[in-house]
């Protein structure tokens, strides 16, 4: 059989092609219309005659078998192709990168977290240590923040010390002075924190020491408010002297300084009532009086901020603290002698007069605010 292939713009001019050449008897195989305009194919046959030279056909390139019908099939099969063999060439090329990455350049290290200007590991440490102790003591963040940036300038690398410094530093101590002939001392604060049994403590100590000491009270209106700083100075053998007024308060001071060291209890007033508060003004403007601010331990540090400012307009310098054994968290403390600038005096541990007060230092609040267990892994 002699096979040909044909040619043309048109299936006319190809089958002239197809007579002239193999004549009327070549039979059709194929016909394909090229894409693009390209024409037409036509595979002809022609029965081959004992004479004729025996063609073979030569292996033709898979032509393209496109049809108007087909077209569409291989479209999607091209497809289907690329979406399944793009991704696999791709997650090849992207792993033989890597490989080859990996083998180029070896894992970096992690870069060590950067330290502040000039500070070193110790330091850092004792700076989380301290950090750790003002955040238990529910500290306000604003507090943290002025007393951190305070203990970057000590460059200290151990924390109980650092805690110590610290204390000493940003904060001043200023014990009560009870003599006589001395300024009165007048204890002010809120209702509730102890400024009864505080003059009770301080009395009882002042006695200890064989100092002649007069008390006088300005609490005649809250019920019970004499008759229990009465019953004590009966105990001790004192006198308690009652000044309703101011005016009354400055005779009796008149007739009290020049022999005695005299203290001055009062009710309990509210830090923001501003009548309460100017007519506690008035007690203390009406002679020369060191007003002393009490407060409890445990206070919320924001509240006590505002407890000692307001009360800190009435001139008052310096702070005692009470009910220290009855709290775990002192930052209500730090934050009213801060707010207040105020000096700490005395903290009052227990509740019995007899036990007295103790005068604060920079060793005794550390060792307050390092007590707890959370605490004392940086306890001097």
């Amino acid at each position: 059989m002699r096979v040909k292939n044909f040619h043309g713009a048109s299936v006319n001019e190809v089958m002239k092609q197809i007579r002239e050449s193999l004549g009327d008897d070549a039979v059709i195989i194929s016909t394909t219309r090229l894409p693009g305009g390209g024409g037409v194919q036509v595979v002809a046959a022609l029965e081959a005659s004992e004479d004729d030279e025996v063609l073979v056909a030569t292996p033709q390139p898979a032509a393209p078998t496109i049809t108007d019908k087909t077209a569409e099939d291989v479209a999607k099969a091209l497809l289907a192709a690329m979406q399944t063999t793009i991704p696999e060439k791709l997650a090849k090329a992207t792993k033989a990168a890597a490989a080859k990455a990996k083998a180029a350049k070896p894992a970096a290290k992690p870069e060590p977290e950067p330290h502040p200007v000039g500070m070193h590991d110790g330091q850092l440490e004792a700076l989380r240590a301290l950090s750790k102790v003002l955040n238990y003591h529910n500290c306000p963040g604003y507090l943290i923040r002025q007393l951190i940036g305070q203990a970057e300038r000590l460059n200290g690398t151990n924390p109980g010390k650092l805690v110590l410094t610290l204390l000493a530093q940003a904060f001043d101590y200023d014990p009560v002075q009870l003599l006589p002939g001395e300024t009165p001392v007048m204890l002010i604060g809120p209702p509730g924190v102890g400024k009864t049994m505080t003059v009770a403590k301080m009395v009882t100590s002042a006695m200890l020491k064989k100092i002649p000491i007069a008390v006088i009270t300005t609490d005649s209106h809250k019920a019970g408010g004499i008759e229990q700083l009465q019953a004590f100075t009966d105990i001790l053998g004192l006198t308690l002297h009652v000044a309703e007024t101011p005016k009354e308060l400055a005779a009796t001071i008149d007739k009290l300084v020049p022999r005695h060291a005299v203290i001055i209890d009062t009710a309990g007033y509210n830090p923001y009532d501003t009548d309460e508060l100017k007519t506690l003004g008035q007690f203390i403007s009406c002679h020369d009086i060191e007003p002393v601010l009490v407060c409890h331990a445990g206070m919320d540090g924001l509240d006590a901020a505002d407890i000692a400012s307001n009360f800190a307009y009435l001139g008052t310098q310096k702070l005692i603290v009470t009910k220290i054994d009855t709290a775990r968290r002192y930052g209500g403390i730090l934050t009213a002698a801060h707010a207040g600038n105020l000096a700490f005096s005395h903290f009052s541990r227990h509740a019995g007069a007899v036990d007295g007060l103790d005068p604060v230092t920079p060793e005794r609040l550390a060792k307050i605010l390092l007590h707890s267990n959370v605490t004392q892994k940086v306890a001097p």
